[in-house]
């Protein structure tokens, strides 16, 4: 917003498009990492273990499940010109301004996320976390003071970083090597196509009702929808990593969940649904 005030579009995204080209660098840079164990052929056959793993447990699928509660019901960035124009004016400077609070709290959350690595009820984090991101974004909602609106929603954005900090920890620590990359992709893939459909349901139920209603009703849900996935899947709740897990170690074994990440094993535990 900053650059494009400055110097125009056109200066803004030329400079967009070269930070890509170091980012792109940088992944270039990386050294082929081999997994562990034996090597997977890429297919459906690959997919399929991936998919059939996730849905075996428990942990990782209330994991995801409260990854896309959290957007799905509570993504507000399509409200955001409407509630501008009806409460502060509709200038471009105040949208902006909104826009941009969400990664503003993000920023300082990311900054500020030293001590979510020394949180070991990971499970029970997230979903308090995440019941934060949706408390701030139906604090917005009923914001009638710009401030109040741009604090609400920074709050929003620490809240959903430091969520996102502990929801890969356990992904990461609760899946085996030789699956990881599997799982990391359906991650990705809930992480970038929930908030779109977030947007979509804000957009819908702001044409029926208001724009404040939508917002407000999307972070509420988003609370009762933590509170509901700690109900249903209590080992989220219970969890505890360990301070210092083995280098290549299995990954751990929730109470209940008893299995073996050994190929060719028979794994056991209670399905999601």
């Amino acid at each position: 917003g900053v650059i494009t005030a400055a110097f125009g579009l056109k200066v803004c995204y030329l400079l967009d498009a070269i930070s890509f080209t170091f980012s792109l660098y940088a992944v270039a840079r990386l050294p082929r990492m081999r997994a562990a164990g034996h090597e997977v052929r890429p297919g459906l056959r690959a997919i399929g273990e991936g998919l059939q793993f996730i849905v075996s447990r428990r942990m990782i699928l209330g994991v995801l499940l409260a990854d896309m509660s959290a957007t799905l019901l509570g993504m507000p960035i399509a409200l955001f010109p409407a509630i501008n124009a009806e409460r502060f004016g509709g200038h471009p400077e105040t949208l902006g301004l909104l826009i941009s609070a969400v990664s503003a709290g993000g920023l300082l959350g990311s900054a500020l996320s030293g001590p979510a690595s020394r949180v070991r009820r990971q499970g029970l984090g997230m979903l308090v976390a995440g019941a934060a991101w949706g408390a701030g974004l139906a604090a917005f909602g009923w914001s009638g003071a710009f401030w109040l609106a741009l604090l609400s929603l920074a709050f929003a954005g620490a809240a959903d970083v430091t969520s996102v900090v502990l929801r890969t920890s356990l992904i990461q620590g609760l899946t085996p090597d030789n699956l990881r990359g599997r799982v990391s992709a359906v991650d990705f893939a809930v992480g970038a196509g929930a908030p779109a459909l977030g947007n979509f349901r804000a957009g819908v139920v702001a044409s029926l009702t208001s724009p404040g209603v939508s917002a407000v009703s999307g972070g509420l849900s988003v609370v009762a929808g933590a509170a509901l996935i700690g109900l249903f899947i209590p080992a989220l709740l219970t969890y505890r990593s360990t301070p210092d897990p083995p280098p290549h170690g299995p990954a751990p074994v929730l109470a209940g969940e008893a299995h073996s990440d050994r190929p060719g094993t028979d794994v056991t535990g209670s399905a999601a649904r």
